[in-house]
């Protein structure tokens, strides 16, 4: 029997920004990096549901995003947390830690919503004086974030738990690029590299495999862009 796993991917988290904020506030915690699916979320969690669909025991999806909408998505379920962020609601997270040979990811939105804050946010020239506005309000974002994260990590002790994001966020360092997805084509390579952190003893895993539990092997990268899992 496989241990159980939790992978809380924490939507258009930076590498730099997980690093110098949330790596702080979690307990025992190695950061490493990675290169995610996609460059936006739909792409990303139809490659990770492809993957989880071939695992083992329970695999459960609880998303704050209301993404995907669709509750079950080949043989994976997926269950849309009222809340946002997804980790606020603790009782209902919780309720899941005694699962065993499971592989749950929580999907928090609330650090990819800073923009909500600022209508009319859409990617532009003219919007690139707001960089610092935009940039204050993602890195207030993933301030509360980081110790509710705590919170949620430590409800799962002696499960292996994971901490990384499906896609970055621009703010036009290449004096281009905003956001992520279609704003930011022609920077794929930074939007697709995330931070992947592994709590306590979790062992060192790639991005694919923290999808993947039990008998089953994650597929290659190559493989899931054969399917257009990805882009």
């Amino acid at each position: 029997m496989s241990k159980s796993r939790l992978v809380v991917i924490v939507d258009a988290l930076r590498v730099d920004t997980a690093a110098q904020i949330v790596m702080p506030s979690l307990s025992g915690a190695t950061l490493g990096e990675a290169r995610s699916f996609g460059t936006w979320t739909k792409p990303a969690f139809a490659a990770i549901s492809s993957l989880m669909a071939k695992s083992e025991g329970v695999r459960i999806v609880m998303t704050g995003g209301g993404w995907p909408q669709k509750i079950e998505w080949r043989g994976v379920a997926f269950v849309t947390v009222s809340l946002s962020p997804c980790i606020n609601d603790l009782e209902f997270v919780a309720s899941y830690a005694g699962c065993e040979n499971c592989l749950l990811v929580l999907h928090d939105f609330h650090v990819h919503q800073y923009f909500i804050e600022y209508p009319g946010y859409a990617p532009s020239e003219q919007n690139k004086k707001d960089k610092d506005r935009f940039w204050s309000a993602y890195t207030r974002r993933a301030r509360e974030v980081a110790p509710r994260l705590e919170t949620v990590l430590q409800r799962f002790d002696g499960w292996d738990r994971y901490v990384t994001a499906d896609h970055s966020e621009l703010f036009w360092e290449d004096g281009k690029s905003f956001h992520h997805g279609k704003p930011a084509e022609g920077n794929e390579g930074e939007v697709r590299r995330v931070p992947l952190i592994r709590i306590g003893d979790a062992p060192e895993l790639a991005y694919d495999d923290l999808f993947s539990l039990g008998g089953a092997q994650a597929d290659t990268e190559q493989r899931l862009r054969a399917l257009g899992y990805i882009d």
